[in-house]
C-alpha cells in the first residue's frame, strides 16, 4: 500500500484475515475455487488496495463498476468512474426493482 495509506494497514489486515476465513469456508463447502475478488464501496478506491489484495489472496481483484451496463452521457464518464463503487448497492437495488 502507498504512502499515508500504510497507517490503515492494521485495519486492512483484520479485514484480509476475515476474508481469508470466509474464502476457505466457502471453498470447503463448494466445488471449485473463487477466482476473482470484486471490491465495492468508497474504500475500494483506497490507493494500492487492489494490488494488496491480489498479493494477499493470489486472485485477480478489481473494483466494481455498477454502471457498466447502464447508458449514461459521456460527459459523466469521469464522475461515474470516481463515484461508481460507492453506488454499487443502490444501482443493484434499482436494477432489481426493474426485474420484479
Amino acid at each position: 500500500m502507498q504512502g499515508n495509506v500504510r497507517i490503515l494497514l492494521p485495519v486492512v489486515d483484520l479485514i484480509t484475515t476475515e476474508i481469508r476465513r470466509v474464502l476457505e469456508e466457502f471453498e470447503r463447502q463448494r466445488v471449485g475455487q473463487v477466482r476473482k475478488i470484486v471490491l465495492s464501496g468508497g474504500t475500494a478506491k483506497l490507493p494500492g488496495l487492489v494490488d494488496y489484495f491480489e498479493k494477499q489472496f493470489g486472485r485477480k481483484t478489481e473494483i466494481i463498476n455498477p454502471f457498466r451496463d447502464i447508458l449514461y452521457p459521456p460527459l459523466l464518464e469521469g464522475v461515474i468512474k470516481d463515484m461508481g463503487p460507492s453506488y454499487a448497492v443502490a444501482v443493484g437495488m434499482a436494477l432489481r426493482g426493474f426485474e420484479i
